[in-house]
């Protein structure tokens, strides 16, 4: 019985582990690589004089960035989540197997027990 928990237990918390790495991993290249929260950029100077335009092209990439990254990561979890229910079903509809256990009938079966019978080379 502790062993039929224990074994359910650890699904659940490899895909804990996994999805908190999934979570590094779009966090890292969201603000690394992508820099949406825009901390690589230098605070403008108070020198300058020439305020150039604005551009929201910048303000809009950082909105889909953020949302492809939401909607992944829940899909992530949901997909996770479809493969451990899909595998819980699979093993409940396998039919259990029993182990071959040789009697002196079906001794003869067996490939060693034939090899005693071959002549010698």
């Amino acid at each position: 019985m502790q062993a039929a928990l224990r074994s359910a237990r650890w699904p659940r918390l490899l895909l804990a582990i996994y999805l908190a790495c999934l979570g590094l991993v779009c966090s890292f290249i969201l603000f690394e690589v992508l820099d949406v929260d825009g901390s690589d950029f230098l605070p403008p100077a108070q020198t300058e004089a020439v305020k150039p335009a604005d551009s929201h092209h910048d303000d809009l990439k950082r909105v889909v960035l953020a949302a492809l990254a939401m909607s992944l990561t829940l899909g992530a979890a949901l997909v996770a989540q479809a493969m451990a229910r899909s595998a819980r079903v699979e093993r409940a509809a396998a039919p259990r197997l029993r182990r071959f256990a040789p009697t002196p009938a079906t001794r003869m079966l067996l490939a060693r027990a034939t090899l005693a019978d071959a002549p010698s080379a």
